[in-house]
């Protein structure tokens, strides 16, 4: 049975060292242009590099995303932004769209390339054709029922990486709603504030208490 993968997500390069250092398999992170995460602090070319390299010392992947849905005007970009990644040497891209998974291909033949839950992955339809583009993995819709990502798993090839979201239950204290727009932020059309949250597993245990973006 293949071993499942612990990827975390990582927004800074003080967040990759310590999701190295506390077990993560692998990170991916976000470049300072082409990525959705257009608010968060992001990696320059340098940070990438040196993140990067501190991984792989410690037989980590790192995963760059370039998940942008994107406009005629990005496509240049992309093409320099991906002859610069030459240098930078991640484990794969994360990509949304088929004209940057194109030009990636050209740019970065031997790269190994994964479909971005951003894509909507709702079906094996859709996996198969990704498979036949040349993607290694394809991230399933968030919406997916178990059921649902069983049966892609039976009808895809077995090479095929299928990675699947684990749900995590918040408890929500109750807020003002000063407290719930202070520090508001917007991206990618929607409202995010910061508001404190207590995790909980499944058995109901507390584990930590912690400010996330929502």
């Amino acid at each position: 049975m293949r071993k499942p993968e612990l990827l975390v997500p990582a927004s800074s390069l003080e967040v990759l060292k310590t999701a190295v250092i506390f077990g993560a398999d692998a990170v991916y992170i976000g470049g300072e242009a082409f990525g959705l995460r257009a608010k968060a602090k992001n990696f320059s070319m340098e940070d990438m590099k040196e993140g990067i390299a501190f991984a792989h010392e410690r037989g980590v992947k790192v995963y760059i995303t370039a998940n942008i849905l994107a406009h005629n005007d990005d496509l240049t970009g992309v093409e320099q932004y991906f002859e610069e990644l030459k240098s930078v040497k991640p484990d794969a891209l994360i990509i949304s769209d088929p004209g940057v998974f194109a030009i990636a291909k050209r740019v970065l033949p031997e790269m190994e390339l994964h479909v971005s839950t951003q894509a909507n992955n709702t079906n094996y339809g859709t996996y198969l054709f990704w498979y036949q583009q040349g993607a290694k993995r394809v991230v399933s819709a968030r919406e997916l029922s178990l059921k649902e990502i069983r049966e892609i798993r039976a009808r895809i090839p077995e090479d095929m990486e299928l990675y699947a979201w684990r749900y995590v239950y918040f408890l929500f204290r109750t807020v003002s709603a000063e407290q719930l727009l202070y520090r508001k932020r917007c991206q990618s059309g929607r409202l995010h504030a910061s508001m404190p949250l207590e995790i909980f597993h499944r058995g109901g245990n507390q584990t930590r208490r912690v400010y996330a973006g929502l």
